[in-house]
């Protein structure tokens, strides 16, 4: 109903009788049983007339409180979706509270017992269920009036009017909503309590028969709802849809172009839709996309099974709540990468530190002298730094093995480029990216004190291959070459232990040194299920043949 409709016509008259039948029991001060009146009767109808034709009233009501017979004007009958014969003969109050929506109900009600009780004032702003649509949005009104009593105190009329305030408050609405639904997003743990919250604020502001948000996977090509708010009659949506479900929707989605249809079965972009559409229940359609950096990631949605009055302001107000959603989205999914990294540093510091007590302990029990264990530990905790900075740089804990090799050899390079790699891509997960690189640095140590390395013109080749049966293992060799005969040791230090024992934690692997003419030739087999994580395919899966791993 506009606010521009003017009052029931029969209001002057039946207003006019009112007065003059309290005229005629006025007790001589201006007050017919507490009730007003003032001038001549026929001045009274001419400007309740005016007045009501200025102003923005679309109804009036005028209650016989101890009979408890509401009167009313054919306008306001409608309104509260009573007959207006009834409302014209009084009505009971109850007929007339079946129109205030379920939601305000209870404290209309309430602030009428009080004026009642009272003898007092009543001004309430509260909703209308509309008759004509049950499931169109409610209007709202301000209903103001007086409760006037007799000289004993009792109740006995109780006129009002009713003014058209939807516009007005329906805007309040929206800035309140976004405030409150920013200050409860921040709170909110998980998706489904986000999507939830954000949903019923669509809801209580359009009153949609189902609104909710989906989430999209552009890879899979698919929006999944998590939850969703309907109406007690419609059945939820909650659940994962192919981009083909949305018909050419989906493209003006993609586009981040809004789609509001009023009618699915008159508009082209769904009427080969209607009959999926028709069995959610739904006649009018409002998506909202939200685009982030040029990819569609989240569509917030209203539905309803009959006519809607959704305007501009409803439509953008449907794209500020979309928006704080995304936002709350993103500061979940930050918050639980930040705990996965908490909970990961957190693991690998007591594995470091683990590995770094080792270290010690080991190099103190075979070192000769205090000079020797200072060089010792610092090389080795220099390596095991730079495997760390490798997981570090990742946003999981793996390592390309070509990396771990490269960091691991580096200090050991020189100008000739004298240690050669070659090998297949393999992500290597954090503790064998660990120990592979202290197993390296052992090696290399090795060769540049006693074996190829420690000859001008010897050099070391290490390669490592993929075996795919009989289940698959890699196959890491180190070869030196060009430096003098090597030599068992007799007694086995720290770094020939650490060797020997392989990728920590592999249980299937196995070690073979041997002592050659040119130099030591040392072989590591390992199941490849023990050290390895799953790794995006890259095109590039070979090292080439002799490139240093300081390249």
């Amino acid at each position: 109903m506009s606010s521009s409709d003017t009052a029931d016509d029969s209001y002057a008259g039946r207003a006019g009788s009112f007065f003059s039948a309290s005229a005629e029991r006025d007790n001589g001060d201006g007050l017919v049983k507490g009730y007003p009146v003032h001038g001549p009767n026929a001045s009274v109808e001419e400007q309740l007339s005016l007045v009501l034709e200025a102003s923005r009233v679309i109804g009036w009501w005028d209650w016989d409180v101890p009979n408890d017979r509401l009167y009313a004007g054919r306008q306001f009958a409608n309104l509260y979706g009573v007959d207006p014969l009834d409302a014209e003969r009084g009505e009971h109050l109850a007929s007339f509270m079946e129109g205030v929506d379920p939601r305000d109900r209870d404290r209309i009600a309430k602030a009428v017992q009080k004026a009642v009780d009272r003898c007092g004032p009543f001004l309430e702003e509260y909703r209308i269920v509309r008759h004509d649509h049950d499931h169109r949005r409610p209007i709202w009104v301000m209903a103001s009036g007086h409760c006037y009593g007799d000289e004993d105190g009792s109740a006995v009329r109780f006129p009002g009017v009713i003014m058209e305030i939807t516009k007005r408050k329906t805007s309040d609405m929206r800035k309140q909503a976004l405030i409150e639904l920013g200050d409860r997003l921040r709170d909110l743990p998980d998706m489904q309590c986000i999507v939830r919250a954000a949903a019923t604020i669509l809801a209580d502001l359009l009153s949609p028969g189902r609104a909710g948000f989906g989430i999209v996977d552009n890879a899979a090509k698919t929006v999944f709802i998590p939850t969703d708010w309907h109406r007690a009659d419609m059945e939820s949506v909650a659940g994962t849809y192919d981009f083909s479900s949305y018909g050419p929707v989906i493209e003006e989605l993609t586009a981040d172009r809004l789609v509001f249809i009023e009618n699915v079965e008159k508009d082209a972009r769904t009427a080969g839709l209607k009959d999926a559409l028709a069995d959610l229940g739904i006649v009018a359609l409002l998506n909202v996309p939200i685009v982030e950096h040029g990819k569609l990631v989240l569509v917030a949605f209203a539905h309803n099974d009959g006519p809607v009055d959704w305007d501009t302001h409803d439509l953008n107000f449907v794209h500020a709540v979309a928006d704080r959603v995304q936002v709350a989205l993103a500061r979940l999914r930050a918050e639980n990468r930040q705990e996965m990294l908490n909970r990961e540093l957190s693991h690998r510091l007591k594995n470091s530190l683990a590995m770094a007590q080792s270290i010690v302990s080991q190099s103190l029990r075979s070192a000769s002298d205090l000079k020797t264990v200072k060089e010792d530990v610092g090389r080795r905790l220099s390596v095991l730094g730079r495997a760390h900075e490798i997981l570090l740089s990742g946003s999981s804990e793996e390592a390309d093995i070509a990396m771990v090799v490269r960091n691991a050899l580096l200090p050991y390079q020189e100008d000739q480029k004298r240690i050669h790699t070659e090998g297949p891509r393999i992500a290597l997960s954090g503790p064998a990216a660990l120990s592979l690189s202290l197993i390296l640095h052992e090696l290399a140590t090795n060769a540049l004190k006693h074996g190829s390395l420690s000859n001008p013109g010897g050099h070391v080749e290490l390669c490592w291959r993929k075996e795919a049966s009989p289940k698959p293992r890699m196959i890491l060799r180190w070869t030196e070459k060009g430096g003098p005969a090597a030599a068992e040791p007799t007694r086995l230090g720290f770094g020939s232990r650490l060797i020997r024992y392989g990728i920590t934690g592999a249980t299937d692997q196995s070690i073979s040194m041997d002592y050659g003419q040119e130099g030591l030739v040392c072989e590591l087999s390992v199941a490849m299920a023990e050290i390895t994580v799953d790794m995006p395919a890259d095109p590039t899966t070979e090292v080439p043949a002799a490139t240093p791993s300081s390249t």
